[in-house]
């Protein structure tokens, strides 16, 4: 503050030039300090800056406006001041440029918008190695896109180059930290933990309050994983208070929210519960407020307070449908739309520069004619090359996307088959136990669809269980017995063997529904998981019913198999080129009547 006082001292009887210089300075003091003084001072530091004309001020200004706003999470006026300094018709201040094109896109990376973050960070890179500027940023940069596309080895290389790239320059930057994030997302606590407290002393030694702040609440997160729930809690005690200090609402939120769990951890649940309510006061952001309802159902639920528990947990169903709902889809087709009118622009973009290169080149003397088209013949390799590496990273996310939506079909298919038995079932058994044990394995089978519907991929050893809970539940409705025999490779690691989440169940409910319980005497499935000679997991799914060919007469029954067909044939497809499906009678091998689904998948993207 003595700094503060000083520069304040200063501004009486200056000329509109010193005025300006020092409300930058204020306004460069408070930076990752206190974001509604960052702003203030930019904004009086623009003011200033208009009545003298000073252009380089101005942008400054703009620049500190943007990012004041940015830490408040307004993103929307953050991006119209950024847009000011790159929209200008010339280029002023090549730092201030470059950091505008790369703040822009870490917006859009926080709003989601992953193809507009990509962009920007490729055209800061680029403006940055044009102007040979600090390089760190690019690497940061570089780290965030593969970890988007969850190349996660190379992220960290990339972070760690970032880190030591800011040290040779020193520009400060936030690559240690988010190293840090990533061994979060790992799972990798230790590494996390290692990271974090690297990176609050690196950024209480720059006296970065921002990065400070979230480099304390990622010590207590890996804290809190690892179990030690009073040194966790103290972590996030510091980070809520240097986030009040600074002003960072969403921050703040979230360590509430840790720091509650930590208490629960303990045994502390009332305490707990002042915590939430405190994270609910500084945050409207849905993400939070569905794990915050989440929590409190727990609470309330541990403490016998029954009511609230299911109010709270009414209230974390209405969030988490709202989050999966039709929102989801329209903002897939609106980043699709986005990507392709990017690519159109970028490619008249790339024609235009070449006809300007082409135009200079006739331009210069003839001496140079020959080291000009050498020059632009690299050029054209280079960015050739380049996007069609960019073009290739977005194909993949698009890929994910793909997979998410395909997935997401399976689970309406399967809810609406479990539904109609539910009605079948009621009026065919009158015993209300009988009845209410149905739907109580239905209710559990039903959550673990909806845990499973968040994830890419499950492990071998969830999807066996989901299996055995299924064929109880059919077990339970059918009065036609039937045997269920389920094998497993010994060579295969449950807990480190991947798989699409419900992969196998429509083949499982065909074969008991279409196949055994048409037929006559004891029906019989068997499911195999099998590791083979060429390291592919082999899954085979076979039953003794009537068959495929007589099974196909009943019109519903064949439009039911084709439909659970055709999406396992997509999921597959996008999942892997070398993935297989095949389905046939059991004919042509042992002469008994019945069906064998086999589905093959390359082991090499499910062992980790």
């Amino acid at each position: 503050m003595a700094q503060v006082d000083s520069l304040l001292r200063q501004i009486d009887g200056l000329d509109n030039l010193k005025t300006a210089n020092v409300y930058i300075d204020l306004s460069d003091y408070y930076l990752g300090k206190n974001s509604d003084s960052l702003f203030y001072y930019g904004l009086k530091a623009y003011d200033a800056s208009k009545l003298i004309a000073n252009d380089t001020i101005q942008e400054r200004a703009l620049l500190n406006m943007g990012s004041g706003m940015f830490y408040i999470q307004n993103y929307d006026s953050a991006l119209y001041y950024y847009d000011q300094i790159i929209e200008s018709e010339r280029v002023r201040d090549n730092y201030i440029f470059a950091k505008a094109l790369s703040n822009k896109g870490i917006i859009f990376y926080y709003q989601g918008d992953y193809t507009n973050a990509l962009v920007y960070f490729l055209k800061s890179a680029e403006f940055r190695g044009d102007n040979n500027l600090d390089v760190s940023m690019v690497y940061s940069q570089l780290a965030v896109i593969y970890q988007q596309t969850e190349d996660y080895d190379k992220a960290k290389k990339a972070y760690r180059k970032s880190y030591q790239e800011s040290l040779v320059n020193k520009e400060l930057n936030s690559s240690l930290s988010n190293l840090a994030s990533l061994f979060v997302k790992l799972e990798e606590y230790d590494s996390a933990l290692f990271y974090s407290q690297k990176a609050l002393k690196y950024y209480r030694k720059n006296n970065a309050g921002s990065k400070e702040s979230h480099a304390l609440g990622l010590i207590g997160y890996a804290l809190l994983k690892l179990n030690n729930y009073e040194r966790a809690l103290s972590y996030f005690d510091s980070a809520i208070v240097l986030s009040q200090e600074i002003n960072l609402p969403q921050r703040i939120a979230e360590q509430y929210s840790y720091s509650a769990q930590a208490l629960i951890a303990l045994g502390e649940y009332y305490p707990a519960l002042e915590r939430l309510d405190s994270a609910r006061i500084w945050s409207d952001n849905p993400l939070i407020l569905r794990d915050i309802a989440q929590y409190k159902s727990e609470v309330y639920a541990l403490i016998g307070q029954i009511q609230p528990s299911f109010n709270s947990y009414k209230e974390y169903i209405a969030i988490r449908d709202s989050l999966n709902g039709v929102e989801k889809y329209e903002q897939i087709a609106e980043l699709e739309k986005k990507y392709e009118t990017q690519k159109k622009e970028q490619k008249i973009e790339l024609l235009e520069r070449d006809a300007e290169l082409l135009d200079l080149r006739f331009q210069q003397q003839r001496q140079l004619f020959i080291l000009i088209g050498i020059a632009l013949l690299l050029l054209l390799i280079i960015f050739y090359f380049y996007f069609k590496s960019r073009n290739l990273k977005l194909s993949q996310q698009r890929l994910m996307i793909e997979q998410r939506l395909l997935r997401s079909q399976m689970n309406p298919h399967f809810v609406f088959n479990v539904m109609s038995a539910i009605q079948n079932f009621v009026y065919q058994k009158a015993e209300p136990v009988t009845i209410a044990d149905y739907m109580g394995k239905f209710s559990l089978l039903t959550r673990m669809i909806l845990d499973y519907s968040r994830e890419e991929l499950i492990s071998l050893e969830k999807e066996i269980d989901f299996i055995q809970k299924y064929i109880e539940l059919q077990q339970l409705r059918f009065d036609t017995p039937f045997r269920f025999k389920l094998n497993v490779d010994e060579s295969l690691n449950l807990n480190s063997t991947f798989l699409p989440p419900m992969l196998t169940q429509p083949f499982i409910e065909n074969a008991i529904e279409h196949g055994i319980l048409t037929k006559q005497g004891t029906g019989e499935v068997n499911i195999n998981f099998s590791l083979t000679d060429s390291e592919m997991l082999e899954i085979e799914i076979t039953d003794n019913g009537i068959g495929r060919e007589e099974a196909s007469f009943q019109k519903r029954n064949k439009e039911h198999r084709s439909l659970s067909t055709k999406i396992t044939e997509e999921r597959l497809t996008i999942f892997s080129s070398k993935s297989s499906f095949s389905i046939e009678d059991n004919l042509k091998e042992s002469k008994l009547v019945g069906t064998k689904v086999k589905i093959k998948l390359p082991i090499r993207h499910l062992v980790i």
